[in-house]
Parts: structure tokens; sequence; C-alpha cells
């Protein structure tokens, strides 16, 4: 046969009744389900995969991000300094900056633990990444950094600015900013936030990995 009837809101795609690709409830701050749904409640009988903090478009993917750390206290390098000329800064670029850094080796162990990071639901054929700059940019604001830790408080994970310390947080970006730095976005307990860099080598923060949706 060539296709099989559905039930409401699911089509046969490759073999098999699939949801219907509806975003429209993938707002910023809404939490991202494997079944390609979003909601801002918790649903239990659901596989969580993280928070929207990048709305989709018609000409961009949309982005969810982890709801807590899945690494705490880890260089962005771990080798001696040099720059790999990974600047690229786009949303787009998070995923294509993670396997560059991939590639060059175990040394760059923010990015590795990004690309390692396989929970249950994980889509077929899709990668976790470590965010660009751009993409944790999009964070750099009071609306958006507030929506986004209340789906995190929503779904039980640890809030940005509560990952790596009793105070603050910095979450490494993909994105290098020179020889001696990559970018970073900084978040505290009392509510303040901003992006910078931070030294690649000897100093740590936290990993938490997008992807694309």
């Amino acid at each position: 046969y060539n296709y099989c009837s559905c039930a409401d809101g699911y089509l046969w795609k490759d073999g098999a009744c699939k949801p219907k690709e509806d975003y429209s409830a993938c707002k910023i701050g809404a939490l991202f389900y494997s079944d390609n749904t979003c909601s801002d409640k918790f649903e239990s009988s659901k596989t969580l995969l993280g928070v929207v903090i990048y709305e989709k478009s018609a000409s961009q993917n949309g982005w969810i991000m982890t709801v807590k750390p899945v690494k705490t206290g880890i260089a962005w390098d771990t080798g001696s300094y040099y720059s790999t000329g990974i600047t690229d800064k786009a949303v787009s670029a998070s995923c294509t900056n993670t396997q560059k850094l991939v590639a060059k080796g175990s040394r760059f162990a923010a990015a590795n633990a990004a690309n390692n990071y396989k929970p249950t639901g994980t889509p077929s054929g899709k990668k976790w990444c470590l965010p660009s700059y751009d993409l944790l940019n999009n964070l750099n604001n009071s609306v958006n950094f507030a929506k986004v830790n209340a789906g995190i408080t929503t779904a039980g994970g640890k809030k940005i600015g509560f990952g790596t310390s009793s105070s603050y947080e910095y979450v490494w970006s993909s994105s290098e900013y020179d020889y001696y730095y990559a970018w970073y976005f900084y978040a505290n307990t009392s509510g303040s936030f901003y992006m910078n860099s931070y030294g690649k080598n000897g100093y740590t923060a936290s990993v938490r990995p997008v992807l694309a949706f």
C-alpha cells in the first residue's frame, strides 16, 4: 500500500503516521516535545526535549535549548591557545560551527559535549549543537530571557543563571572571538545578563545544547 489513513493531527510520512508539523504554539518559552508539539504546560505523558529560544519562520529554523546544563565547569578548548577561525555568529551557524570544532578534535570540549548529547526522543538524523553568538544573543533582552526561564521553571529544569554556581552562570557559544577568547552568555540569580567574551583555555563555563526544528 502507498499510505494509510491517519488520525486528526497526523499525516502519512516515511511509511508511518506522524504528527503534522504545526509550530504555531512554539513561541519563545514554550516547551518542545519529541512529537514536534509545543505547550506552555509540562506534559508528563510526552518526552520533553527542551524550551523554545528562537521561533521558526519561513526563512529560519526554530531552536530549542535544554532545560538544564548537560555539562558544567568545562573549557571551550583544553589545548594551547590558537585561532580556529570559527567566528561565524549567525543563528544558522550553531551546528556548522559545532561540527567544525568537533572535526578539530576532542580538545574542543564544549563543542564535543554538545555534539555527544543524545537524549531519548532526539529526531533521527538531527544533532544537538553548541549555540552560536546570535542564537544566545536572542536571550539578551528582558522579555525573551524571562519567557525562557519561565518555561524552564515549568519543566522543572535549572534556570539560566543558576547553572554553575549559586549566583551566576556562563553559557558557552560556538563562536570564537579571537585567539584567546570565545563568546558566552552571562546571567546571574539577580536577573542581570549580557553577552561577553571569555578565555577559551583554562576558563570554564556550562554547556546547554540546542536543537533546530
